[in-house]
């Protein structure tokens, strides 16, 4: 009789992406698959659900052998914060029979940002995407987070803050009210200040002060150290634009000692890897 491969597969669930990756027992990539985002406060527990399970299903559907079944799954989303939230999730997951078949975990992306930028060392995780958030662990292993979410849903240092604020003072329209589109502003609003817009300049400057305050909370919060180890992640953090310089620049004013760092992975590795370790620790 023959069996099917053992495939684990991590998720990234950005606001922007949910990206998935197929891993064999060897941690080898087997496929990866990226379709819309699936942050639950956006859209809703039971979108956020059928944006997975796009990802996953189109993710087995690639793998070489059709008979290939999640043996575990790591899902690391965006705003997701408590267990009563990685309740909803799952609910809405029970409804595909993937997530029945296999070991479920879910947790929020920080989790799996941590793991690709420092692993099991103490230091911080600064995310600038679509949304903006941090977090830092300490030598005893606790986790510490901090977001810059607000209950009106702007996000100041994000990618959806900057987009914001440029709608607001008139140097940039949409034609559609969603998250994404408000974020996709970002790049352009960062070139705008590249150009010399001043206005452009000031959103930028505030956005990236804004941003920077999250890893001086999460720092007192931990009580790291001044020398502490930090990775600039996400598609503003990680990108080589004026945004990041002036991050940098403010990082190293309030903490000179910090060293900055490169992930040691994507997140979306992180997660798969997980799924991995879930799946051999269950044995």
């Amino acid at each position: 009789m023959k069996h099917s491969p053992q495939v684990f597969i991590g998720i990234d669930g950005g606001g922007s992406h949910t990206r998935a990756l197929a891993v064999d027992t060897r941690g080898r990539s087997l496929s990866s698959i990226t379709v819309s985002g699936c942050n639950p406060h956006n859209l809703g527990f039971q979108v956020a659900g059928d944006r997975i399970n796009e990802a996953v299903s189109q993710l087995l559907d690639s793998l070489d052998s059709k008979a290939a079944k999640a043996n575990s799954i790591f899902c690391g989303i965006a705003g997701i914060r408590n267990a009563e939230e990685r309740s909803s999730l799952a609910k809405s997951l029970s409804r595909f029979q993937w997530a029945n078949d296999s070991i479920l975990q879910i947790n929020h992306d920080l989790s799996i940002a941590f793991e690709a930028a420092l692993g099991d060392q103490p230091g911080i995780c600064l995310i600038a995407g679509t949304g903006a958030s941090c977090i830092a662990k300490n030598a005893r292993g606790e986790f510490h987070t901090a977001s810059n979410r607000l209950p009106n849903g702007n996000e100041p240092g994000s990618g959806y803050g900057v987009g914001m604020d440029a709608v607001n003072a008139g140097i940039a329209r949409i034609d559609s009210e969603s998250r994404d589109a408000i974020s996709n502003l970002a790049n352009s609003v960062i070139q705008l200040s590249h150009e010399g817009n001043l206005l452009a300049r000031k959103i930028v400057d505030a956005n990236a002060s804004a941003i920077i305050q999250l890893v001086n909370k999460v720092h007192t919060q931990a009580k790291l150290s001044e020398n502490f180890p930090i990775v600039l992640t996400g598609g503003m953090g990680a990108a080589d634009t004026l945004y990041r310089t002036l991050m940098l620049e403010k990082l190293s004013a309030l903490f000179p000692n910090a060293e900055i760092r490169h992930p040691r992975m994507t997140p979306v590795e992180a997660a798969a890897q997980f799924a991995l370790r879930n799946s051999m620790n269950s044995l």
